[in-house]
């Protein structure tokens, strides 16, 4: 089991380069040729682009990090027909938004009214673009000093508490991530990719049965990454609970996390082992 764990837990809570989001509009639309797509951060650190809209509803974009973010649906006009905030995690990301008039399900990972009325200090602001311009020069120290006096500034700052808990997490300083990771759980209850980092940082700490909760929270909060769904399927290994469930979400999530791949292959090693030894003890 300790073999199992010491591999498992190189999943990484950090935020990704650039993360795809895919997109879909409900309604009743027989058409969404000539709608397009604004994006925009919420924090104003990337100024946002613009795509059209396919025949059937789909968009997709990048983004430069895991946020905050505004979506607004444009008529060919120009005319906003509807506006969303979402919460875009590290891995590739789903967002459903339901037009004006038509059934359907609301984006997931929505921004709490708490969040969308506080204003972030324009210092504090200043202190998380060092800390990430620090972070792409391969600072980690330097990143994380920014990082805590943005939260110093601003207590309520989501996203500076999450990348800190990222940053500590990177480090290995389990606990002191975990301090962040739950703090901007506070501030937001519904992004899905913080609980998500939060249980990391549980499993991390071999915190089985919270991380356990943790994920599955954050996989009730539309987080589809699989991450939340590999975390999972750690945290019940961890425990030894549940073993065909364990393999399913491992099995799900091999093709994107590598070491996923790593855990099924010591397992299948283990049961190979555990049959052999079966074998050659009847043979006797």
């Amino acid at each position: 089991m300790r073999t199992f764990l010491l591999i498992a837990l190189g999943v990484s809570a950090a935020v990704a380069a650039e993360i795809r989001v895919d997109g879909e509009l409900t309604g009743e639309l027989s058409d969404a040729g000539g709608l397009s797509v604004d994006i925009r951060s919420l924090d104003r650190s990337w100024p946002g682009e613009r795509v059209f809209v396919d025949h059937k509803g789909g968009f997709n974009f990048t983004v430069p990090a895991a946020g905050s973010y505004e979506i607004r649906v444009n008529t060919i006009q120009g005319h906003t027909l509807k506006s969303e905030y979402v919460n875009v995690g590290e891995f590739r990301t789903n967002v459903s938004i339901r037009l004006p008039g038509g059934p359907g399900q609301g984006a997931r990972g929505a921004v709490s009214l708490r969040r969308l009325n506080h204003k972030i200090p324009k210092q504090a602001r200043k202190e998380f673009d060092q800390a990430r311009k620090a972070f792409n020069r391969n600072r980690r120290d330097e990143a994380i000093a920014h990082l805590e006096r943005a939260v110093a500034i601003d207590p309520e700052y989501m996203e500076a508490h999450n990348n800190l808990g990222v940053r500590y997490y990177e480090r290995g300083d389990y606990d002191r991530s975990l301090v962040h990771f739950r703090r901007a759980m506070e501030i937001e209850p519904g992004a899905g990719e913080v609980v998500s980092n939060t249980a990391a940082a549980l499993a991390a700490l071999h915190r089985f049965a919270e991380a356990e909760q943790a994920a599955r929270r954050a996989i009730t909060l539309g987080d589809t990454s699989p991450k939340a769904r590999y975390l999972l399927a750690l945290s019940l290994l961890g425990m030894g609970k549940n073993p065909a469930e364990c393999r399913a979400l491992l099995e799900e999530t091999a093709a994107e996390v590598p070491h996923a791949r790593k855990v099924l292959g010591l397992l299948d090693g283990s049961a190979a082992v555990s049959a052999f030894r079966s074998g050659s003890a009847r043979s006797k």
